[in-house]
C-alpha cells in the first residue's frame, strides 16, 4: 500500500475530514473517505471500497488535491484482481457485456421519475431491441 501512499500524496493529507463530511456514503454508514486515506498510507486499509458511491465529491473538496475518489477507484481495481466483486457489480457488469446497458428499468422507475417531474428513461432503441431479443420479447 506504501505505493499507493506514494501515488496518491497520502502523506499531504491534514485529516481535516472534508471529504468524509461531504460524503454521501459515509452520512449513511457506507466508506468513510478520511479513515481510508489514513489507514491506505498507515498500511492498514482492511476497509470495503465497493461502498463508495464514486460521486467523487471527496476528491473536489480536498485541499490538499488528494484525489480520493481516484484512490478508492485503484482499491476496487486491487479486489477485482483478487476476484472480489460484489454480486451486484458482477450482474451489472454482465449485463452490461450482453446488452449495452446497465439499467434495469422497471415501471417503478419511470413512475418515480414522473414523481419527480422528471421526463420517463428512454432507452436507446437498439439496446431495447437487444434486451427484446435475449429475452424472448418478455421483460
Amino acid at each position: 500500500m506504501s505505493e499507493l501512499s506514494e501515488k496518491y500524496h497520502l502523506e499531504d493529507c491534514i485529516q481535516c475530514k472534508k471529504c468524509t463530511k461531504n460524503c454521501a456514503s459515509a452520512e449513511h454508514g457506507g466508506i468513510v473517505p478520511s479513515d481510508t486515506v489514513r489507514d491506505v498510507r498507515d498500511g492498514s486499509y482492511s476497509g470495503d471500497p465497493w461502498l463508495c458511491l464514486m460521486c467523487h465529491r471527496c476528491s473536489a473538496v480536498c485541499p490538499k488535491d488528494i484525489d480520493v475518489a481516484e484512490l478508492i477507484l485503484e482499491l476496487r481495481n486491487i479486489e477485482v484482481k483478487k476476484g472480489n466483486v460484489p454480486e451486484r457489480f458482477d450482474r451489472v457488469y454482465k449485463k452490461y457485456l450482453e446488452t449495452g446497458d446497465t439499467m434495469s428499468i422497471v415501471g417503478s422507475t419511470n413512475e418515480a421519475r414522473k414523481e419527480l417531474g422528471l421526463p420517463e428513461f428512454e432507452r436507446d432503441p437498439e439496446i431495447k431491441k437487444r434486451i427484446d431479443e435475449m429475452s424472448g420479447g418478455r421483460r
